[in-house]
């Protein structure tokens, strides 16, 4: 790990609050004088970018099929090979800024497929560590103090791609019992990572969402 801190906003359930957590954490670390960036790994819909009023234009180039490489192009076999052809300007067209203060790397439609791509990968450390290796290589010399992902409200390879880069977890839960058992499983799920692959997640900060103290559930 570098000294750029990365955590990941993620719990087995949508709706929570993740995308949101992700956008107003990293325009609040920015206010703070942070350089911060914020990958959008949650759906080909790309809600984090319509956050930061970004998602029409990028779609634009989606449409004309000039958004490449995407967030999708940086888990593929051949990413080393197209980096290198790219040189000085890999993240050039990847990276987009906003008004707000951090950058984002938005959203691609094909993060549709991207979990089957990934499951093909029968080396469990190799299938999961893309990202990291994305992060270590081509993010992390361009700065940043903290990059912070958003990741889909699933279980499945992109999310524990995005777990096991970031290694530190943010969960938004509501007030609800079935919430209360996703977190827990959470952490026993991050327990079972640290046993297999000696790979250490922690659950940095369980964020309340929706919270109504009038409510015996909410105290």
């Amino acid at each position: 790990m570098s000294d750029t801190l990365r955590a990941a906003a993620f719990l087995d359930k949508g709706g929570t609050g993740k995308t949101t957590t992700v956008a107003h954490l990293g325009v609040a670390l920015e206010e703070l004088g942070h350089e911060v960036l914020l990958v959008d790994l949650a759906g080909k819909q790309g809600d984090l970018a319509k956050h930061f009023g970004v998602w029409g234009d990028y779609q634009a180039r989606i449409e004309a099929d000039e958004a490449w490489p995407n967030i999708s192009t940086v888990f593929d076999d051949a990413w080393g090979t197209i980096a290198e052809k790219l040189g000085d300007d890999t993240l050039a067209d990847l990276v987009v800024p906003t008004a707000e203060g951090p950058d984002l790397i938005p959203a691609h439609p094909g993060l549709d497929t991207l979990d089957a791509e990934l499951g093909n990968i029968d080396d469990a450390r190799e299938r999961y560590s893309r990202l990291e290796q994305f992060l270590d290589e081509y993010v992390d010399p361009l700065g940043y103090d903290v990059v912070l992902v958003d990741l889909p409200g699933m279980t499945n390879n992109v999310a524990y791609n995005g777990l096991w880069a970031a290694r530190h977890v943010i969960t938004p839960v509501e007030m609800g019992p079935f919430e209360a058992e996703q977190a827990d499983a959470l952490r026993r799920d991050l327990g079972k990572i640290a046993d297999n692959f000696a790979v250490d997640i922690e659950l940095a900060l369980v964020l309340p969402n929706k919270v109504d103290t009038r409510t015996n559930l909410a105290e």
